[in-house]
């Protein structure tokens, strides 16, 4: 489990390249860094937590290049919906609860006929699906996937797509990467469960939040410089329209 952890969080590594081929950022070996420095973090958090060692010493080859392609395929969807968002200035055009809303249709015009004729070969005994069996048996197991869809799909996936669409893809994959030190807090503050933080747990959190820190500072000051070399244009244009429209008119020009 902690090996699919640590690859999925090379995720901020595709990010970085996609958007420099697709989205034309600007590319930095400070940026790289912050990356591998993030999953230098994240590496140290799993470490101090122990979840690293494990009985089973078996190379999972195919786990690990399957975890490899799903950070690719995230990066790359993040990657997509920035491209196909419309510039920052008609970005309150854009509706995310009805993205989600329609992608959440989709799926379920998909997904959902699939379910019911899985339960109806169960009915018949055509086949045993453990699944349906304990959805039968505990309603409260119902419940807990209810809310975990609820909250951990879709509220998460509603906040990490408007994070994309006010900052950037790889500011929010580096981001996630939180994820790891925060549900290692909440199972030994609040559930009871795993040690205490250890130094080792605390220099990752160091290294994931300087990481996160130091691509948003790159990313602002680059937004801000594009933003400084726009507005001298504007002007001229927004002067170029108004001796024009003094022209068409006919009346003198304002000396």
């Amino acid at each position: 489990m902690a090996n699919v952890t640590l690859i999925s969080t090379t995720a901020s590594v595709f990010t970085l390249f996609l958007s420099v081929v697709f989205l034309s950022d600007g590319f930095s070996l400070l940026k790289l860094a912050c990356a591998l420095l993030n999953f230098g973090g994240i590496a140290l958090v799993l470490a101090a937590d122990g979840s690293s060692s494990s009985s089973e010493q078996t190379p999972k080859t195919i786990g690990d290049v399957l975890a490899v392609i799903s950070a690719a395929c995230m990066a790359g969807y993040s990657v997509q919906l920035k491209a196909m968002l419309p510039p920052p200035s008609a970005m309150e055009q854009v509706s995310m609860p009805m993205f989600f809303g329609f992608l959440g249709v989709t799926v379920a015009l998909m997904c959902v006929p699939l379910f019911l004729t899985a339960i109806a070969l169960h009915s018949e005994g055509w086949t045993h699906l453990e699944l349906v069996r304990q959805l039968w048996a505990q309603p409260r197991v119902v419940l807990a996937l209810t809310v975990n869809g609820l909250v951990g799909t879709v509220l998460s996936d509603l906040v990490w797509a408007q994070a994309v669409m006010l900052t950037s893809p790889l500011i929010t994959n580096l981001g996630t990467g939180f994820t790891v030190p925060l549900s290692f807090l909440v199972d030994y503050y609040v559930r009871g469960v795993g040690g205490a933080p250890q130094p080792q747990y605390v220099l990752g959190v160091g290294m994931i939040l300087v990481a996160f820190v130091t691509v948003n500072c790159l990313e602002t000051r680059a937004a801000q410089a594009q933003q400084d070399t726009q507005m001298p244009a504007m002007f001229s244009d927004m002067a170029s329209e108004e001796i024009d429209a003094v022209h068409l008119i006919g009346m003198p020009r304002s000396p």
